[in-house]
């Protein structure tokens, strides 16, 4: 069998207890015994105070013996282990790393520094002792060399020959005379000062000076590398930032960024085109065309409408319109029923705005046929046939030939965006209805011919014993429209007084009494509220509000053509101005078909006397009684009571005598 053997070359060490091994053969089974201060299966590692690794964050360790050891730290940590972490590394970096053995520290650049030792002791902390030899130097590489100006001739354990020059003398062959030893101040603030000739010098500055004669203060604080306003000081050859709350760093530069909240940017949650600028306490956000405010969330025509009113409390109201414009309709009225009647009337069109023509009976009209009105939901009014005209006007004719034409402008053009339909409104009524903003209409549309055919209906109730029912407006608590009386018009009466009850005013979209005073958009909230919270009028315990006794209606079928394209002939100068007229026009048309229409009235079901009549046949019927009858039947009973109250009197005369 042949054993196998491990060659194990170990280094011949310095230190007494070593031992030197050559060529060491070992069988696969032995075991070693090391001698003290070796360790390992073949005793190849040594035992020392390093072994364990006791430098922590990359510090080189050192060991003097197996029980001593000394830690070389990085310029960041310090500490016998390197464990201490340096907040001021590069500017006092003296103060944590100690030179050993009397060595002193010296600061050489902002980030680094030396240590300069005794003539017994090197390393780069003074740590390791310089050994001395008795080996008699070689003195033979002396003979190539000539030192001049009293210079002697050395050389090192390596042979190497080098002058050693009076104190007064420098350079290789102490060939330079060393002028700074007349005047050791020549370099100012601590500079320190070398020969360059005979003649000349130059001064090694310390790091806060610069200069010839390192007479220049080297200012590391201009310009001022501190951000969001930090205090700079210039400190061991380098600066230092006094950093403001909510900063850190050299130069200050490490900042909670106050654009970011939960990772999304302040300034970009409603105007995705905003731009945020991190400021030092806070931010400030840049807004596109359509946003403004702090964080650009409020639409630009919410402020400029919030400027018009001087008001903010109605900030969310405007939000909601500019999300929502169909709410403008109903906004309108809280704005212009701060207006006078007058004023309203003026900013609405009038009769020439609208009318080229109107005629009834084929007869054209003026001005004066049409009444004028003001709606504070529908604005200016035209009504043909008023109770208030001056000229009544009756239905002779049925069909188209007898009833009301007109052909009117619409002014598509000058309606503004959030209206989504241009057309006039046709209301057919009687004479004595009221018109809500809700009642029964028909849009006229520009460019085309609209044909109202229409009928009148009358309903009549009993009342009284037959139902409650009313026939003047007087008879209910409240009620607050001109005209005959209607169950709507009382319902909002109901809806008015509960306004003006929660708000101290009353919905400018209906009518109200002169006294009362008209919401304005302050009290948004607090009219909308009431349905809110109370429900329909009509549900509410306390209005009551009866049918009308008599009540008027119109059945109406609804006809739209669009006009035939063809040039229009007109008196216009310019048929291309006649034809734009012509577009923007809307025929209408109003007639009924025939000259009757329906009435519907209650009845009593029978009378008294009905009454009576049918009892009476219904008597001869089954019993035989006729009218003789009943007459003779009815003298019987007058007979018998004659009798009975002359008796009476007989027998009181008697009892008195």
């Amino acid at each position: 069998m042949t054993i196998p053997k491990i060659v194990q070359n170990v280094t011949v060490q310095t230190v007494s207890t070593a031992i030197v091994v050559i060529n060491l053969l070992r069988h696969r089974d032995a075991t070693c015994t090391c001698a003290e201060g070796y360790t390992g299966s073949d005793c190849e590692t040594e035992i020392t105070a390093c072994i364990n690794e006791p430098c922590q964050n990359g510090g080189t360790c050192y060991s003097s013996s197996a029980s001593n050891f000394t830690c070389e730290c990085t310029s960041t940590y310090s500490g016998d282990n390197c464990e201490k972490y340096n907040d001021c590394w590069g500017k006092c970096q003296c103060n944590y790393f100690n030179c050993q053995n009397g060595g002193t520290c010296v600061q050489e650049t902002p980030s680094a520094y030396s240590c300069y030792c005794g003539p017994e002791y090197t390393g780069n902390l003074c740590q390791t002792k310089v050994v001395t030899t008795t080996t008699a130097p070689d003195t033979s590489a002396c003979d190539s060399i000539t030192c001049e100006n009293g210079g002697a001739c050395v050389t090192d354990s390596d042979g190497t020959a080098s002058c050693l020059c009076l104190s007064t003398w420098e350079g290789t062959y102490c060939q330079t005379f060393d002028n700074c030893q007349i005047n050791e101040t020549r370099c100012e603030n601590g500079g320190t000062c070398y020969a360059t000739g005979n003649t000349t010098f130059g001064c090694n500055c310390l790091c806060a000076y610069a200069g010839d004669t390192c007479t220049e203060f080297h200012d590391r604080c201009t310009p001022n590398p501190c951000l969001w306003g930090g205090t700079c000081s210039n400190v061991n050859c380098t600066y230092y930032c006094d950093c403001p709350p909510g900063t850190s760093g050299q130069t200050c530069s490490n900042k909670v960024n106050n654009c970011m909240e939960n990772w999304i940017n302040v300034c970009t949650t409603v105007d995705y085109k905003a731009v945020c600028t991190d400021e030092l306490t806070g931010y400030s956000c840049t807004c596109s065309s359509l946003y403004t405010g702090p964080n650009c969330t409020m639409s630009i025509y919410v402020w400029n409408a919030l400027q018009a009113f001087g008001t903010t409390d109605i900030v969310s109201l405007l939000e909601q319109v500019v999300s929502q414009p169909s709410l403008i309709s109903d906004i309108i009225p809280f704005v212009l029923g701060q207006l006078s009647t007058e004023e309203q009337e003026a900013m609405s069109w009038d009769y020439d705005d609208l009318f080229l023509w109107a005629a009834y009976e084929k007869t054209e009209l003026t001005q004066v046929d049409i009444i004028k009105s003001f709606d504070i939901t529908l604005g200016n009014c035209f009504t043909f046939n008023h109770k208030n005209s001056s000229t009544q006007y009756y239905l002779r004719t049925a069909g188209k030939p007898g009833g009301f034409e007109a052909l009117m402008r619409v002014q598509e053009d000058e309606y503004p965006a959030w209206i989504d339909t241009a057309a006039l409104l046709i209301f057919p009524h009687d004479q004595g209805s009221t018109i809500f903003a809700e009642s029964t209409r028909y849009n006229a549309a520009p460019s085309k011919s609209t044909t109202v055919i229409t009928n009148k209906i009358t309903y009549k109730l009993l009342g009284g014993v037959y139902g409650k029912c009313v026939k003047s407006a007087s008879e209910v608590e409240s009620y607050y429209y001109t005209g005959s009386y209607t169950t709507a018009g009382c319902l909002r009466a109901c809806y008015q007084d509960a306004v003006n009850d929660a708000c101290n005013c009353m919905d400018p979209r209906y009518a109200m009494p002169d006294w009362a005073t008209s919401c304005s958009l302050d009290s948004w909230d607090c009219v909308n509220n009431v349905t809110t919270i109370k429900g329909d009028a009509s549900e509410w315990s306390s209005c009551i509000c009866p049918s009308p006794c008599s009540d008027v209606e119109f059945e109406s079928s609804y006809a739209l053509n669009t006009f035939v394209y063809y040039t229009a002939q007109c008196n216009y100068s310019s048929t291309g101005s006649c034809y734009a007229d012509y577009i923007d026009a809307a025929l209408i048309s109003v007639y009924v078909p025939s000259l009757t229409h329906k009435v519907y009235a209650e009845s009593p079901a029978m009378s008294f006397n009905q009454l009576i009549s049918t009892i009476g046949g219904m008597g001869g019927v089954f019993l035989g009684i006729s009218i003789v009858t009943f007459i003779e039947v009815v003298m019987l009973f007058i007979l018998i009571c004659r009798a009975f109250v002359c008796k009476s009197v007989n027998t009181l005369n008697k009892a008195n005598e």
